[in-house]
C-alpha cells in the first residue's frame, strides 16, 4: 500500500558563481521514533527501525515512501543494523548476540551468541569481519563467515577526575571504531588517545596514533579512513594527524550530535552542529555547503549519494533527493510539513490527535489504517487552518494492535504510527 505521496520542495543554499551549489528536494516524511535506519546497498530502499514497544522495522521505497511488509526485531534490544559492504547480510547488534538477516526477506540466517557488547557496527572492506563497539564499552571483533567471536579489545569505561575523591568516577566517551583499510587493525579511542589494535595478536596491546584528542566520543570514520570525527564536530585528518578547520562550522560542545555519515567517494561529510542542524561539508573545500532545519539527529546517506534521510523536528523522518552542483537556485521555507502528536500511547478507549500546521491546507482527509492496509476509521475531512487543531477519535471498535494515522492533503501525505491496547 502506498502511504506517502511525493512532496517536492526545492531547497538550496546560494553560493557565489564559482562555488558549488546543492539542492535538496523533499520527497516524503514519516512520523515516529527511530532506533536505527539505513539504506539498502542498491540505494532503492530505506529501513527505519522504530523506537517502539513492538520493534517494527518499516521498509520504504526511497523515492515515494511507499511501504512493503515490515519485519520485527526485539523491541529496545538492538542498537544498530547495517548491511555488509558486499550486501550479503543485514547485521543487527542485539543484546548478547549478533543476528544475520537475509537482505531481501529479512529472515534470520545466522546468530553469533556470547557477544558481550551491544553498539555500533562496522565492517572490514572484504565483509568477512564485523566489529561492535558501545559508547563506553570495550570492542568485539566477529568473524561473519565462521560466526564466532575472534577478539575482545579492552578499553576503560571510566576514570577518577579528582584523586581526592577516588570513589567518584566520570565516563570515558569512547564511541565508534573502524577497521584499518587493510583490515589488520581496529582504530578507536582508548582513554583520551586515538589508538589502533592489532586484533589478530594475543594478547592485544593498543598503539597510540594521535595522543591527547580529548574525552570526546568518536562518531564517524570516512570510508577510506583518512578522516575521523569526534563529538562536537572535531574533525581530524588521520594521515596528517591533525585537526582540520571547516569554514562555516564551529567545533562547539553539543552532547547530542553523535551521528555522522560520509559519501562513499570520501568527498562529503554529513554531521549535526550545535544547533542540531544537518551540515553538508565538502572535505575537499573544507567548508559547509548546506544547513538543514534544526532538531536533526539520526542521519543516513544512500550509497549512490543521491538520497539523504534524517530524523528532524517532532521525531519526523524526512527523506530528500540530493542534487549536487545545482544549476537553478531558489529558496523556500523548509518546515512546511504538518506535525502530528497522538496521545495517550498506547491508546485504549480513544486517542487525542493534535495537528500543528505552519499554513492552511484545503481538501484534507484524516483516516486510520490497520497494519494490513485497510481503512478502519475516518477522523476528519475538510480544510485545516494554520495553527493547532485537536481531534478525538473513539477506538472502541478496534482491537489491540498497531495502526497508522494518515493525514492526506493536496501536496502530500503524512503517516504516524500508534498502538491500541485493550
Amino acid at each position: 500500500m502506498k502511504v506517502f505521496l511525493a512532496l517536492v520542495i526545492t531547497l538550496c543554499m546560494r553560493q557565489n558563481a564559482a562555488a558549488q551549489e546543492i539542492r535538496l528536494d523533499s520527497l516524503w516524511a514519516k512520523q515516529g521514533g527511530v532506533a536505527a535506519m539505513t539504506f539498502t546497498p542498491d540505494s532503492k530502499t530505506l529501513l527505519i527501525g522504530e523506537d517502539g514497544e513492538e520493534g517494527q522495522v518499516t521498509v520504504h521505497n526511497v523515492t515515494d515512501g511507499s511501504q512493503r511488509a515490515p519485519f520485527f526485531l526485539p523491541p529496545k534490544a538492538y542498537t544498530d543494523f547495517k548491511f555488509t559492504p558486499d550486501g550479503k547480510y543485514l547485521v543487527v547488534s542485539e543484546q548478547g548476540k549478533v543476528v544475520l538477516l537475509n537482505p531481501q526477506t529479512f529472515d534470520s540466517v545466522g546468530v553469533i551468541d556470547n557477544v558481550t557488547i551491544t553498539g555500533n557496527v562496522a565492517f572490514s572492506d572484504d565483509s568477512r569481519y564485523a566489529v561492535i563497539a558501545g559508547m563506553y564499552s570495550s570492542v568485539v571483533v566477529i568473524d561473519l563467515l565462521e560466526r564466532v567471536v575472534k577478539a575482545v579489545l579492552y578499553r576503560p569505561s571510566s576514570y577518577v577526575p579528582d584523586q581526592t575523591h577516588p570513589t567518584e568516577t566520570a565516563p570515558y566517551w569512547n564511541g565508534k571504531v573502524s577497521f584499518s583499510p587493510d583490515g589488520k587493525y581496529i582504530i578507536g579511542k582508548y582513554e583520551n588517545s586515538l589508538v589502533r589494535w592489532d586484533w589478530g595478536k594475543t594478547p592485544t596491546q593498543q598503539e597510540i596514533i594521535i595522543g591527547d584528542i580529548g574525552n570526546r566520543a568518536l562518531i564517524g570514520f570516512s570510508p577510506d579512513k583518512k578522516y575521523f570525527v569526534q563529538q562536537s564536530n572535531y574533525i581530524w585528518d588521520l594521515i596528517e594527524k591533525k585537526q582540520i578547520i571547516i569554514e562555516g562550522m564551529q567545533a562547539v560542545y553539543q552532547e547530542n550530535n553523535y551521528n555522522t555519515a560520509f559519501s562513499l567517494d570520501n568527498k562529503y561529510l554529513f554531521c549535526v552542529n550545535e544547533k542540531l542542524q544537518v551540515n553538508i561539508v565538502s572535505l575537499e573545500q573544507k567548508k559547509v555547503l548546506y544547513n538543514t532545519e534544526k532538531g536533526a539527529k539520526e542521519i543516513a546517506v544512500s550509497n549512490d549519494n543521491q538520497f539523504l534521510s534524517y530524523r528532524g523536528v517532532g521525531n519526523r523522518v524526512r527523506t530528500f533527493h540530493i542534487t549536487w552542483d545545482a544549476v537553478s537556485v531558489h529558496s523556500e521555507e523548509e518546515n512546511t510539513i504538518p506535525l502530528i502528536l497522538i496521545k495517550p500511547q498506547p491508546g485504549n478507549e480513544f486517542i487525542t490527535i493534535e495537528i500543528e500546521t505552519p499554513k492552511s491546507y484545503t481538501d484534507c482527509k484524516i483516516s486510520v489504517v490497520s497494519s494490513l492496509g485497510a481503512v478502519v476509521g475516518n477522523v476528519y475531512q475538510g480544510d485545516i487552518t494554520n495553527g493547532k487543531r485537536t481531534f478525538i477519535f473513539p477506538t472502541t471498535g478496534l482491537s489491540s494492535g498497531q495502526y497508522t494515522l494518515l493525514l492526506s492533503y493536496k501536496t502530500g501525505t503524512i503517516s504516524t504510527p500508534f498502538i491500541i491496547t485493550k
